[in-house]
C-alpha cells in the first residue's frame, strides 16, 4: 500500500464488530443496504476518488429502477 493510503484502515471498533455480527454481514448472501453502504466512510473515500457522490449513486439507482419498471430490460424486470 502506498504512503498516501497508509492512514486508511478498516474500522476495527467494538461497535463495528457488533453491528457486523448483528446484521449477519459476515455470512454469505447477507448484504448491507445501499443506504448502509453509503453511510460507510470508506465508501465515501472511494466515491470521492471517483469524482462522484452518494447522490450520484442514488440517482443512477433511481434511473435503473425506472427503466426496469418501464420494461426496458424484460429479463431483469421479471
Amino acid at each position: 500500500m502506498g504512503a498516501a493510503m497508509s492512514h486508511i484502515s478498516a474500522p476495527d471498533t467494538q461497535e463495528f464488530r457488533e453491528t457486523r455480527r448483528a446484521r449477519g454481514w459476515g455470512r454469505a448472501g447477507v448484504e448491507p443496504s445501499v443506504h448502509e453502504m453509503l453511510g460507510d466512510p470508506i465508501v465515501h473515500l472511494v466515491l470521492r476518488r471517483d469524482g462522484i457522490g452518494a447522490g450520484d449513486v442514488l440517482a443512477a439507482l433511481a434511473k435503473a429502477r425506472a427503466a426496469l419498471r418501464r420494461g426496458v430490460c424484460r429479463l431483469c424486470a421479471a
